[in-house]
């Protein structure tokens, strides 16, 4: 079977503009919906930023206490999370802490708020809780680039405007993608991480940027070092996503292969994504070493107070459970196609377009990412633990959205109207969970649908204007006013006047 792929330039001002009015409509939504003030995993991670910025040190003794997330080594408090978010926030959580130093307001970061006793519920007080929210704009600042790349690598591979666009939306709007985009937890930029080195990738090896490393020479040994770079970050971010990552650098030399590359450029390739992988080795086994006794440590070793079960196989992961495989795919309380179920089509488009030889090695990726995250999920001891569907397999949402929109020309009105049917029923389930507050009351929900819809028709409804002390309602309609603003700004930025067919 001959290669059936097709790339387009992505270079037109309309795709530009879109990609530009996307990232504008997603970064105010991640931003606007910050569900809750209080997290244990969020306040660890900015624990560490404050640790590095005001003794230099990642010893974490000062605001240990906001977080169950930590470890305890030599008789000190370190973050047990993948360093790789804090890191990213660095530069937004020391704006917010100057700015509140400057206003006299950070003598009292480490004390709890007064009004949640530390025998109760301890909550940290309003001037950490500020950190809190200016660390987690990092997080909804890379959701909202992955969606424009998302639309972006979906144009280049031939996908039409408005379906590429639609395309992001799903994925921003119509997966559980958009909750974790909201607050400072690693899942959502380990997703995004992956797509950044897929689409850089894809982008390198399309026939319009073909054939050896003669033609812009420089440019192109840079984005191959580039894409090292991101494939190698995202373990930082995430320590899961290794596998993931793997799966991709092994998935761009097929695509290569197939393209016609000698094995020369083959081999200059592998080097150059080495290469951008190497600093990021070098820090990891630094900070690893400096943190927890050695290159190849992680802070979970020392974290099993907290969380016991994490001593049981390689930190807490185990052999696949088939049964709780199939509680994370079909269960009312922990199902993810409960919340998106748009994503029923996602394996069976991506076996379509292997079948018939469209983008097969990226394909493959789509195949296997997932499959390996929902595997790796259901082996993990505490994979309950999540407020919508299960947050483990979030960084696998960019690849289960992609084969279902690649596949979109081949398939008739039929298969068109079942995808945009599952598509807005995601979308409107999803919408009603990034508008609700994570909370306890969630986790134990035996029928998580049930109960997103429930609450948020009786107003329980989190964001920035609700904190700001707003009616819910009136918040609410506020984010419904700008929804309506950017569909119209989308579809005259989508019309054949502006956009012209390729």
């Amino acid at each position: 079977m001959t290669q059936n792929n097709t790339y387009i330039s992505i270079k037109s001002s309309a795709t530009k503009r879109i990609a530009l009015l996307l990232f504008l409509f997603s970064s105010f939504n991640y931003v606007y919906l910050k569900h809750t003030l209080n997290e244990s995993n969020p306040a660890n991670r900015v624990a560490l930023c404050l640790a590095l910025w005001e003794d230099g040190s990642v010893v974490i003794d000062k605001y240990y206490h906001f977080s169950v997330d930590h470890c305890l080594r030599d008789g000190h408090y370190y973050c047990d999370k993948a360093p790789g978010v804090s890191f990213l926030a660095m530069p937004f959580v020391v704006a917010g802490y100057e700015a509140l130093k400057i206003a006299g307001r950070t003598s009292n970061l480490s004390e709890y708020d007064p009004n949640f006793p530390k025998e109760s519920s301890p909550e940290p007080n309003i001037n950490y809780k500020i950190l809190l929210i200016v660390g987690s704009l990092v997080v909804s600042l890379i959701s909202a680039v992955a969606l424009c790349v998302n639309f972006i690598l979906l144009r280049q591979l031939g996908v039409a405007t408005r379906v590429a666009l639609f395309g992001a939306f799903v994925l921003g709007f119509g997966t559980p993608f958009g909750v974790w985009s909201t607050v400072m937890f690693g899942h959502a930029p380990a997703g995004a991480f992956l797509l950044f080195g897929t689409a850089l990738a894809m982008f390198l090896s399309s026939d319009r940027n073909n054939n050896s490393f003669k033609e812009k020479r420089i440019r192109k040994i840079v984005l191959w070092i580039v894409t090292g770079f991101f494939l190698a970050y995202v373990v930082w971010i995430e320590y899961t996503s290794a596998v993931p990552a793997c799966i991709i650098g092994i998935a761009i030399l097929c695509t290569l292969k197939e393209r016609g590359d000698t094995m020369s450029d083959l081999l200059k390739t592998t080097g150059l994504l080495f290469l951008g992988a190497l600093p990021i080795a070098v820090c990891f086994f630094i900070y690893n070493t400096i943190a927890f006794g050695g290159p190849f440590t992680l802070g979970y070793k020392y974290d099993l107070t907290n969380f016991p079960e994490m001593g049981k196989g390689f930190y807490g992961i185990q052999l696949p459970n088939f049964h709780v495989l199939l509680l994370t795919l079909f269960s009312p309380q922990h199902g993810i196609l409960w919340f998106s179920p748009v994503l029923i089509l996602s394996l069976p488009l991506a076996l379509y377009n292997i079948y018939r030889n469209h983008y097969r090695a990226l394909n493959v990726a789509c195949l296997l990412i997932p499959v390996y995250y929902f595997l790796m999920n259901s082996s993990y001891v505490y994979w309950k633990q999540t407020y919508v569907s299960c947050r483990h397999v979030t960084g696998s949402l960019p690849f289960l959205v992609l084969p279902i929109f690649l596949a979109w020309s081949s398939l008739g009105k039929i298969f068109h109207r079942i995808i945009v049917f599952l598509s807005m029923v995601s979308l409107v389930i999803c919408f009603m969970s990034i508008n609700l507050p994570a909370s306890e009351a969630m986790i134990l929900a035996s029928n998580k649908l049930v109960f997103v819809t429930r609450e948020f028709l009786a107003g329980n409804i989190r964001n920035l204007l609700y904190y700001a002390g707003v009616n819910p309602y009136v918040s609410l309609l506020v984010l419904l006013v700008v929804w309506g603003i950017f569909i119209v700004l989308f579809c005259r930025a989508c019309s054949e006047k502006n956009n012209p067919p390729d």
